[in-house]
């Protein structure tokens, strides 16, 4: 499985780590920043990916290959949040799902002691899908919703759309973002970290890598 792309913050930071406000991280996110983009829930866990690869594409294998790995192939992930993701039977339901295509499920394991935001989302261990790769093909946001209701699970909310200056300023505002996925489990008092922004049209820049960004709330207030 290859492991999920490094997602630039919207603006460069200086030696201190603090952002640049107006500096923007790459020249794609500066051009494109008066379009349409979509906003997703950007949620506060460990990255996670789990694979799915049939028997007849693995060489002399007569099993199914199924990973459960964190953001590199070193990454230990915590036994409470691996046993979490195992109660969710993705082995039978991709399997089930995607019988004849290798599928790499991009998510965030979240729960109690998984980073500072995990224990207000739920009181146990989960994992919330944010992206689907096919083969080489990644799937457009509706597509990952629809594998997520095939699957059973949850997915990180779209919050919304618009140009990165309407995005900025949601983020930056004193009241915040109430955490939809928060809210789908009755857990509506507090903000979600930021937000993971993408173009409504799928571009790439010139090394093939995806145009996306992200905005923290944490890069403008002190929490």
């Amino acid at each position: 499985m290859i492991p999920y792309h490094k997602i630039q913050t919207i603006y460069k930071r200086n030696d201190k780590g603090k952002i640049l406000v107006g500096e923007y991280s790459l020249p794609e996110i500066e051009y494109l920043k008066d379009n349409q983009w979509q906003w997703r829930e950007k949620l506060d866990g460990t990255n996670i990916r789990i694979g799915h690869t049939p028997a007849f594409m693995v060489p002399d294998s007569i099993q199914n290959s199924f990973e459960i790995k964190g953001r590199t192939n070193k990454a230990i992930v915590p036994k409470h949040l691996l046993e979490g993701i195992q109660k969710l039977n993705l082995t039978t339901s991709l399997l089930e799902t995607f019988p004849k295509t290798q599928v790499t499920l991009y998510g965030e394991g979240i729960g109690p002691k998984i980073q500072k935001r995990g224990k207000f989302y739920r009181d146990d261990h989960s994992f919330v899908l944010f992206d689907v790769k096919i083969g080489s093909f990644w799937l457009k946001q509706q597509d990952v919703e629809h594998v997520a209701a095939k699957l059973g699970i949850d997915y990180a909310p779209i919050i919304g759309t618009g140009t990165i200056a309407e995005a900025i300023a949601l983020v930056s505002n004193t009241n915040g973002i109430p955490s939809a996925l928060g809210q789908s489990w009755n857990r509506p008092n507090f903000q979600a970290e930021g937000l993971i922004c993408v173009p409504q049209v799928r571009l790439f820049d010139g090394t093939g890598k995806r145009i996306i960004t992200k905005i923290k709330r944490v890069d403008f207030f002190c929490e």
